[in-house]
């Protein structure tokens, strides 16, 4: 029996809209088509129609005393759900999507990015369900890790973690009070309601991570966070954002004054620091001289990117062999923001347009799945490298047989520091898809998108 191959194209990206960009509409939608394919729990019409090989899975993810924890995001290419990064992409697209409205609008992915954000923010909400009960992880790493199968048809355990003495989780929760909070203000008109049901649980979790930021806080089994102190004050500012209470706010200003943007290293902006958002927000939200301050921080980390960062031969700024157009995206995202607050404008925006359009073409090659010229054929992806009509295991991952089922509008891993790229499934390093990969990325599309419409977007970079 012939393999099936279910191949969802969106035809169009690569017709330039002008001398040198993209149909960044194309990519919006595709993006929010993976984040629909890394759903866990039972699937929507929606859903099943849009992707027809994805089927319910885990839907019986339970908490250690009982409590619903189906539902939520897949991380990466494997099927742990972990809170930390989930909540910060979740974060990152809201405000993508606050701060570039008619991008989506014009692109008609409102609806689908309200969707996204809906079903994130559904599971985070059952994550914190009675005080000092905090899980911020489902499924054993190595049990995961152990096996290579679709996601219906796993049969190991999946336990739950929970914060404890040793690992407090002060950073998961603060990093959920931000998203939520964040999704507080994309539903407050839509959804008065819900709205208010993110907000509560927004400030019960802030108020944990308030109460245990100087309890022991060891490290989660995955994502290694030892420094909290920007989660705090980013669940600080979102939360000033949603309430308008000025306590929020003088207290991120006095935690942030205590230490500097201006990192030792070059960095990016993600999931484990939210240092260059903090200072993009500080300028927003205080909109006086004294932002100038906030705003040379994040300048300085910026300015790093375009003159400091090695760069391949073909231009991408390159500080990570793993997640490089994570990073490089990340970096794009707060460039457009500075950029709209008169910051190099000119010099920050063809910096952002010439690392997403490298990511879309410019270097050759598509690296999102599904999308553009030689996309990637093999991401590190499970559900990706299963067939549908046959048993799967270790040989599928390791065959050189392109991926039977296309996660359109995945961006992996990317190149290394030559622009050489082994699409092998592998090389997890480089082909692997995720879940915080494509948030800042989606938001910087968004970005250009916006500047395409109102005639600002860079011809030339």
């Amino acid at each position: 029996m012939e393999m099936m191959k279910w191949i969802f194209v969106i035809s169009g990206l690569f017709l330039c809209t002008n001398g040198n960009s993209y149909n960044y509409c194309e990519v919006l939608e595709s993006s929010l088509l993976f984040y629909e394919a890394q759903r866990s729990g039972v699937m929507t019409e929606k859903t099943k129609e849009r992707l027809p090989w994805k089927k319910d899975s885990a839907v019986n993810d339970v908490g250690q005393n009982g409590e619903d924890l189906s539902g939520g995001y897949y991380d990466a290419g494997d099927h742990l759900k972990i809170v930390l990064p989930m909540a910060h992409t979740l974060t990152i697209v809201a405000w993508g999507y606050l701060r570039y409205p008619d991008a989506y609008d014009a692109c008609r992915q409102t609806e689908n990015v309200k969707d996204m954000l809906r079903w994130g923010a559904d599971y985070l909400l059952k994550v914190y369900p009675e005080v000092n009960v905090l899980y911020f992880q489902v499924g054993d790493i190595n049990l995961d890790h152990s096996v290579w199968i679709r996601a219906e048809d796993m049969t190991m355990d999946r336990p739950a973690l929970k914060a404890n003495i040793e690992y407090t989780a002060c950073d998961v929760a603060a990093e959920t009070a931000a998203a939520l909070a964040a999704i507080n203000i994309v539903f407050k008109d839509d959804d008065p309601v819900y709205a208010h049901t993110c907000l509560s649980k927004s400030e019960e979790l802030y108020n944990y991570a308030m109460s245990h930021s100087k309890a022991g806080l060891g490290s989660a089994p995955v994502y290694q966070n030892p420094v909290y102190t920007d989660e705090l004050v980013w669940a600080m500012l979102w939360l000033y954002k949603a309430t308008g209470i000025d306590s929020y706010l003088s207290q991120a200003i006095q935690r942030y004054d205590a230490y500097n943007i201006a990192l030792p290293n070059y960095d990016s902006f993600s999931w484990k620091n939210k240092n260059p958002g903090i200072g993009v927000m500080l300028a927003r939200i205080i909109g006086t001289d004294i932002s100038s301050s906030y705003k040379v921080d994040v300048k300085v980390f910026v300015n790093r990117w375009l003159y400091d960062v090695p760069r391949t031969p073909l231009k991408l700024a390159y500080v990570a062999d793993w997640g490089t157009l994570r990073a490089a995206a990340s970096t794009s995202f707060i460039a457009l923001m500075m950029a709209e607050m008169g910051t190099k404008p000119r010099i920050y925006r063809e910096f952002a347009t010439q690392q997403i359009n490298y990511m879309l073409g410019d270097a050759g090659r598509s690296y999102v799945v599904g999308l553009g010229k030689n996309p990637p054929q093999r991401a590190h992806h499970r559900d990706g490298a299963c067939p549908l009509d046959t048993k799967c295991g270790w040989a599928k991952c390791f065959t050189s047989d392109p991926n039977p089922i296309v996660l359109t509008g995945g961006l992996v891993g990317g190149p290394d520091i030559t622009d050489a790229f082994d699409d092998n499934r592998a090389n997890y390093a480089q082909t692997e898809v995720a879940l915080e990969y494509n948030a800042a990325f989606q938001s910087a599309v968004a970005g250009l998108k916006h500047l395409e419409l109102i005639n600002e977007l860079p011809t030339r970079y």
